[in-house]
């Protein structure tokens, strides 16, 4: 580096504020850090992808499929919501079909309030 650039970058402790975010990046996981830059929030699949990497593990994701559509969806919170009495503890439709079928059954039971039946 030349001397201009080093004269340059030690005006105002930039220097001291570099290296001691250097330190901190350092010591985070790949999660924290991609959630610390710009405020980035990470979506399951990129967190279960990150957590595997950070903790050396074989990226396990498993497919699932909806059954309304018949897709395949990787088994995630991110395709399909939480279910307590499900072996997965996902929901057997992915979170597309489960939010067409609530709203065909609110508007069916609606109608069905409306004519009296």
């Amino acid at each position: 580096m030349n001397k201009e650039l080093i004269n340059t970058l030690t005006i105002g402790g930039l220097v001291e504020k570099a290296t001691s975010e250097l330190a901190l990046i350092q010591n985070m996981t790949l999660v924290e850090f991609a959630e610390n830059i710009r405020g980035y929030v990470l979506n399951n699949t990129q967190r279960i992808f990150l957590q595997s990497i950070d903790n050396n593990k074989p990226l396990n994701l498993t497919e699932k499929k909806c059954s309304a559509c018949e897709q395949m969806y990787p088994a995630t919170e991110e395709f399909f919501y939480k279910c307590g009495t499900s072996s997965d503890g996902l929901q057997s439709k992915c979170k597309s079909c489960q939010k067409e079928y609530g709203l065909k059954y609110y508007y069916d039971k609606k109608l069905n309030k409306q004519t009296g039946g």
